[in-house]
C-alpha cells in the first residue's frame, strides 16, 4: 500500500498555542496548493507556513489537503516538554578519559528538560542508525515514549562515557543552558573537535584553580585555548613544560605577530601564560620578563542615527523579539552577554533603568531603559514561561548570542547598510550618540561600566559633533 503524503502541525514557539506551523519539503504535493490563501502565511525567514490555531483554519487546511494528503496533529496533542532554563554539570567521582578526532561528524544534541521536578537530559539527532544503536546500548539512557527520544540523568560521568563511545560516530553538543562545572568534562568535550590524537591538553587542576577563583566561563575557555595553542607548538611539543624559558615564550609571540596575529590575541596569550606558569611555580620569573606587543589603537566602528533607525525599522517589521533585542543593545549600551543574561526582575520600568548584574569584571551597574519601548517590552515579557530570562531561546533557557549576530547582519543588509554590523557596534553607537548629544563623559563611563575614563575617552575621537564644525583647508581656498 502506497504511503500518503503527510504534513505535521506544530505550535509556534511564542504564540501561546494561538498559531501553528508546518514545513513542506521540495516536491511535496501541497506546495502547489498553498499560495493565495489569506488564512495561510509563509514565513520566509523560517521557511515554513503558519496559520491561526482554530477549528475553522484546521477545516480549511484539511479541505486543501483532500484527497491524498494527511494532516497529522500528534505534536499538538502530546504532553508538552518543559525545558530547563539552566543546568550545571558538576564534577563527579570519576576517572573516565575521552578524546575526539575532529572529523566532520553528525551532531548529537543534549538539551536540559524538567521531568517530574528533576532536570533530565533529552538527546536529539537527525536519524542515524549508528547513533541510535549506540544510545540504545547505553545503560544510563532510556527511550521515552512521552518525549519520543532518549533521555538520561544530568550526570557528568555519563557525558564522559558518551563522548568516549561516540568517537568516530558523532559529536556531542550542548544546547544553551548547560553550563559545564566539571573541568575534566570540559577537556573531553572540547577535545572532540581537536585534530590529531597526540594533541596535549591544558592541566585540569589549572582550570579548576581558575574556576575556584571565580574566573568567568568565557575567560576559562579562552585561557585554555591559548595555553593549548602554546604547549602544542611543534618546536617544543616533546619538551618538558618546566624547561621552557622566557626567551622561548617571547620568541613564540614574536613569530605569531610576524604571521599577522592581532595584538589583542597575543595579549590574551600573555595573560594566560603568565597565570599558567605562576600556577606551575615559575611565576616571579615570568611576571617580570614576559614581553607584550604594543597595543593596536583602533577606533570603534559606529552607526549613524539614520542607520540605526533603518536597522530597527527592518527588525520591527519582521520580528518583535528581534526589534526589542536591538533596542536594548542600542538604547542601553549593553554587551551581548549582558543582554542574553538579562532577567525580568532586572528591568525597572518605573525608573526607566536596567540593572546589569555581574557584567564584565564581575561588576553590577545601572544603564538606561528606553522609554519609547516600555509598553511593547512589558507586553512581551507577560508571556507565560518557566524561565525568568527576558529573551529565551527556542528550547527555553538563555537566548543564543549567535542568533543575534546572525539576524543583525540580515537586517543590516535589508536596510542597505554597507558595512558589517555587529551587536557590539550598537554599544559603540550608544556611547557616541550620547556624547554628541552633550552627555558628560563621566556619566557615559558609568553607563558603560568602564573602570577607567581613558577607556571611555576613545569615543571623543569618533564623535562628529566638534570635528564636524571644523572647516577643511580645502574649503578655505575660495574665501
Amino acid at each position: 500500500m502506497e504511503k500518503k503524503a503527510t504534513i505535521y502541525l506544530n505550535f509556534c514557539e511564542e504564540s501561546n498555542k494561538e498559531r501553528v506551523y508546518f514545513w513542506l519539503k521540495a516536491g511535496h504535493p501541497l506546495r502547489s496548493k498553498v499560495t493565495g490563501h489569506a488564512w495561510l502565511e509563509f514565513k520566509a525567514d523560517r521557511g515554513r507556513w503558519e496559520m491561526d490555531y482554530s477549528d475553522h483554519s484546521l477545516q480549511l487546511l484539511r479541505q486543501l489537503c483532500l484527497p491524498d494528503i494527511l494532516v497529522n496533529t500528534y505534536y499538538l496533542n502530546r504532553e508538552p516538554v518543559i525545558y530547563s532554563s539552566e543546568c550545571e554539570v558538576l564534577k563527579p567521582v570519576s576517572t573516565s578519559r575521552a578524546s575526539g578526532d575532529g572529523r566532520d561528524l553528525p551532531t548529537l544534541w543534549a538539551m536540559p528538560i524538567v521531568h517530574e521536578g528533576h532536570t533530565m537530559i533529552r538527546y536529539s539527532f537527525s536519524y542515524s542508525k549508528p547513533i541510535y544503536q549506540l544510545l540504545k546500548s547505553q545503560s544510563f539512557l532510556k527511550w521515552s515514549q512521552q518525549y519520543r527520544c532518549f533521555v538520561g540523568k544530568n550526570d557528568s560521568a555519563d557525558f564522559k562515557i558518551l563522548i568516549r563511545n561516540l568517537k568516530g560516530i558523532a559529536l556531542l553538543n550542548f544546547r544553551n543552558g548547560i553550563k559545564i562545572k566539571d573541568m575534566e568534562l570540559l577537556q573531553h568535550y572540547q577535545a572532540q573537535w581537536d585534530k590529531g590524537s597526540h594533541r596535549k591538553s591544558c592541566q585540569v587542576d589549572f582550570l579548576e584553580m581558575m574556576q575556584a577563583k571565580n574566573y568567568s566561563t568565557r575567560t576559562v575557555v579562552t585561557y585554555k585555548k591559548m595555553i593549548e595553542r602554546f604547549i602544542n607548538e611543534p618546536a617544543w611539543l616533546d619538551k618538558d613544560i618546566q624547561k621552557i624559558e622566557i626567551s622561548d615564550i617571547n620568541q613564540y609571540h614574536e613569530d605569531w605577530a610576524s604571521r599577522g596575529g592581532s595584538s589583542a590575541s597575543i595579549h590574551q596569550s600573555v595573560n594566560a601564560l603568565r597565570l599558567y606558569f605562576t600556577h606551575l611555580g615559575k611565576g616571579k620569573l615570568v611576571l617580570n620578563d614576559i614581553s607584550r606587543p604594543k597595543k593596536e589603537k583602533k577606533l570603534p566602528k559606529v552607526l549613524s542615527k539614520e542607520e540605526v533607525k533603518a536597522l530597527l525599522k527592518k527588525a520591527g517589521m519582521e520580528n518583535e523579539k528581534h526589534y526589542l533585542i536591538l533596542m536594548l543593545l542600542y538604547g542601553g549600551g549593553l554587551r551581548i552577554g549582558e543582554l542574553i543574561r538579562l532577567k525580568k526582575e532586572d528591568l525597572e520600568p518605573d525608573r526607566k533603568m536596567i540593572r546589569v548584574k555581574q557584567g564584565k569584571g564581575k561588576k553590577d551597574r545601572y544603564t538606561l531603559l528606553p522609554s519609547n519601548i516600555l509598553e511593547r517590552l512589558q507586553r512581551y515579557i507577560r508571556r507565560p514561561d518557566e524561565g525568568g530570562y527576558v529573551f529565551e531561546g527556542q528550547f527555553g533557557g538563555m537566548y543564543s548570542s549567535g542568533s543575534i549576530q546572525q539576524f543583525i547582519r540580515k537586517y543590516a543588509g535589508a536596510a542597505g547598510i554597507g558595512k558589517r554590523v555587529t551587536p557590539h557596534m550598537l554599544r559603540h553607537s550608544f556611547a557616541t550618540h550620547l556624547l554628541e548629544a552633550g552627555t558628560d563623559l563621566r556619566y557615559i563611563q558609568q553607563l558603560l561600566g568602564h573602570n577607567s575614563s581613558k577607556t571611555t575617552e576613545i569615543y571623543t575621537h569618533v564623535s562628529s559633533k566638534q570635528l564636524g564644525q571644523i572647516v577643511s583647508p580645502g574649503d578655505m581656498l575660495d574665501s
